[in-house]
């Protein structure tokens, strides 16, 4: 082998030894550089838990809580009132606040309209929703049986605390024609809670 091969030889491993350390050195730099984008958004997620328990969780209460169950169900109904009403009750009996998502949430009603419609009202009510599994339907056989149940998610203890509507006002909101929907919703807003529900601990 000539001299000028072996110069050849020696300067192209010296390249590839070269180019290793190259990509060592800037692998290493990117792992481990605070200012690498990995480490970087840890840093962000990192400061983002110590701002809210709940990162997950940026939603508001609804200003409007009545144009909110219009939006969110169509229209303005008694029922939708009532679960709304109920809502807000169990969030002030359990200290809660609004879409904290620290309830489970379960509407025991006859899986049919306009029975139905008080779970739209439960959830503007307290934030609560179905997807999230912190608001939930089980069924029962008839009005008579109808009430909302709530427990903490996180529980030392298996405490219920259960709103058993008032039945005579569900008789009178059961069945009631298109056109008396919003007027019975408003009366539902207005009247004294005790007329609509009670409260149980279980």
């Amino acid at each position: 082998m000539s001299f000028p091969e072996k110069i050849g030889r020696k300067s192209f491993k010296s390249v590839i030894v070269c180019g290793f350390i190259c990509l060592l050195v800037a692998s290493v730099h990117f792992f481990f550089n605070d200012t690498s984008p990995t480490v970087a958004s840890a840093h962000e997620s990192a400061s983002h838990l110590h701002e809210s328990d709940d990162p997950w969780n940026s939603a508001t209460e609804p200003e409007d809580w009545w144009e909110e169950i219009r939006e969110r169900h169509g229209h303005v109904g008694p029922w939708n009132v009532l679960g709304y009403r109920i809502g807000k009750a169990i969030l002030r009996e359990m200290e809660a606040s609004w879409g904290d998502h620290s309830l489970i949430i379960t509407c025991h009603i006859p899986l049919n309209t306009p029975y139905s419609c008080l779970v739209d009202g439960v959830a503007v009510g307290t934030g609560n929703s179905q997807g999230r599994l912190d608001l939930r339907i089980g069924e029962v056989a008839a009005l008579d049986f109808i009430h909302i149940s709530a427990r903490r998610k996180q529980a030392e203890t298996d405490e219920v605390l259960v709103a058993k509507p008032n039945v005579d006002y569900l008789k009178k909101i059961e069945l009631v024609p298109g056109a008396d929907l919003e007027k019975l919703a408003k009366e539902a807003a207005e009247i004294n809670e005790s007329e609509l529900f009670s409260f149980f601990d279980r």
